[in-house]
């Protein structure tokens, strides 16, 4: 049965009959995708062979559940039923998608789902503005490091980086973006957080046996205070295309239903 790839794949029947697990055949067309192109005959008879082994054990694997959990099978029936309307469902659901969800969103309304929003969006976490390094002791040119964190020339940010790349254990540069402190506050000792508790603005430095820290706090927001909406314009295009989604759903299954109630596809009895 296995002497070369041609056995397999030849004859004048290509539904002829490669093996039996008690009423469930395996036909020779079944085989056809498994073996890559240009494989030797070897290649191939040794996938074959590995595949008809697994199809085996796996129908009587199959054939062993069907007997221990007859009990259970009904049930298991319909969650595969269920699983499957379901599946076909939301493939339609997509299709239509594709054809009918306007995905562009105006900026105006961004802004005015926000407003309307707002209690939607209270922060959880505290988010910050500014610049955070961490250096262990006897690092260099610490002067140099605490101009080039307080500096606004552009043109000193890649020297900043470039010494946090040399000298700095943790860091955080990106002081135009607002980011959630609780990255920074890890890296942090309490004594530091306790001093500058986010409510003041410019550097603050501390430090302990081993490092030495420096942050320097533009703009912060604390729990519970309202997010700026940079911060979540990409939450509520998401959200603004998923309730498009849902009307789109809807809205054809109104049509659907109307055109198979004109039709007379469907009756309802008394």
């Amino acid at each position: 049965m296995l002497s070369t790839a041609c056995d397999w794949f030849g004859g004048a029947q290509p539904d002829n009959v490669i093996a039996r697990v008690n009423e469930q055949y395996l036909y020779r067309s079944q085989l056809a995708d498994i073996v890559p192109a240009g494989s030797s005959a070897e290649d191939s008879s040794r996938l074959v062979k590995a595949y008809i082994e697994s199809w085996i054990r796996e129908e009587l694997l199959l054939d062993q559940a069907k007997k221990r959990l007859s009990s259970r099978s009904k049930d298991i029936e319909q969650k595969l039923e269920d699983y499957r309307r379901s599946l076909l469902i939301y493939s339609l659901e997509d299709e239509i998608m594709t054809s009918r969800l306007d995905t562009a969103i105006d900026p105006q309304l961004l802004e005015s789902y926000f407003e309307l929003n707002k209690a939607q969006f209270l922060l959880r976490d505290p988010i910050f503005k500014g610049r955070f390094v961490k250096l262990e002791n006897g690092a260099p040119k610490t002067e140099l490091l605490r101009r080039l964190l307080t500096s606004k020339r552009h043109k000193e940010e890649k020297q900043l980086e470039d010494y946090c790349l040399q000298y700095a254990t943790n860091y955080h540069l990106n002081d135009s973006s607002w980011a959630y402190s609780g990255e920074v506050l890890r890296s942090m000792p309490r004594e530091l957080i306790d001093r500058i508790n986010f409510n003041s603005r410019g550097l603050f430095e501390t430090s302990d046996e081993q490092y030495q820290y420096f942050v320097v706090v533009n703009a912060f927001r604390d729990v519970g205070e309202e997010p700026p909406l940079e911060l979540e314009r990409n939450n509520i295009r998401d959200l603004i295309l998923l309730q498009r989604r849902q009307q789109a759903i809807a809205r054809y299954i109104d049509e659907m239903y109307q055109r198979a109630e004109a039709e007379q596809k469907f009756e309802i009895y008394p």
